[in-house]
């Protein structure tokens, strides 16, 4: 309208100023152009430097400030705070039991302290009796007859090698500072006349170890002939007072009482 009018009074003047504007328009479309140009030229000549300044940015944009640290920090002590700190007790009330204060960190480290000596004790004792009511549960033999050797282990040295034997327990080969498993406690055989241990360590290229014990009376525990008659199959003899029987007994007293009458005799 201000050209048209211009036109309408001054078509000279009118056409001057069309030019003009027309001119402000192409000097803002060179602008942006150039500006646009400017740019390109900076990532052709120095990427390398405009990759840097435009990660940078970017850094300081994810980059944590030092107050959200601080704050981090702060939740993370309160957090310890609270979870070794004690609470106030739910059942705890301020107008017959005082205002309730929290004990020191001293007094609260002594109780723990305490807490985990006392825990060790029950833990213990609670692997002591599952062990005695082990024992209890074991056959010991008629009117328990074999229960004073639940408490031994007998052994004997053969060559290099010494063997073992805790009855209700296991069996073992020693060398040294070695041991190898010759088997667990598998029970009586043959009534109660021998003992078997299983499930020894296995033998290279052989079957897992196991050793049978034939129990014979005797006047004290003393164990020998230990033999190997089968691959990683060991025998061995117990002699025990805990083998003598009343029927093996009177048979002793038997043979002692002919021996007695043939030497009056002669």
């Amino acid at each position: 309208q201000r050209i048209a009018a211009q036109w309408t009074t001054n078509p000279e003047a009118a056409g001057d100023a069309a030019v003009e504007e027309v001119s402000e328009e192409e000097s803002e479309e060179e602008s942006e152009e150039e500006r646009g140009q400017r740019i390109a030229a900076q990532w052709t000549t120095n990427a390398e430097s405009a990759g840097e300044t435009e990660m940078r940015d970017v850094s300081e944009d994810a980059a944590p400030s030092d107050d959200d640290e601080s704050s981090e920090d702060d939740a993370d002590l309160e957090l310890g705070d609270d979870e070794y700190m004690p609470q106030k007790p739910s059942d705890w009330d301020d107008e017959e039991d005082g205002v309730w204060e929290p004990p020191d960190e001293a007094r609260v480290e002594l109780v723990r302290k305490e807490f985990d000596e006392q825990n060790d004790k029950l833990t213990k004792l609670q692997s002591e009796q599952t062990k005695l009511e082990k024992k209890l549960a074991n056959d010991y033999g008629p009117e328990q007859a074999f229960l004073p050797l639940a408490t031994k282990c007998i052994a004997t040295k053969v060559n290099q090698y010494t063997y073992e034997v805790c009855p209700f327990e296991n069996a073992a080969q020693k060398e040294g500072g070695g041991s190898t498993q010759l088997g667990n406690w598998g029970g009586f055989t043959e009534g109660y006349s021998k003992m078997t241990f299983t499930g020894g360590a296995t033998c290279w290229n052989g079957p897992a170890r196991s050793l049978t014990v034939s129990l014979v009376c005797g006047h004290e525990d003393a164990l020998s002939k230990v033999e190997e008659p089968a691959k990683c199959e060991y025998t061995a003899q117990l002699k025990t007072p805990a083998a003598c029987t009343e029927a093996i007994i009177a048979d002793f007293k038997a043979q002692i009482v002919d021996m007695e009458g043939a030497h009056d005799e002669l």
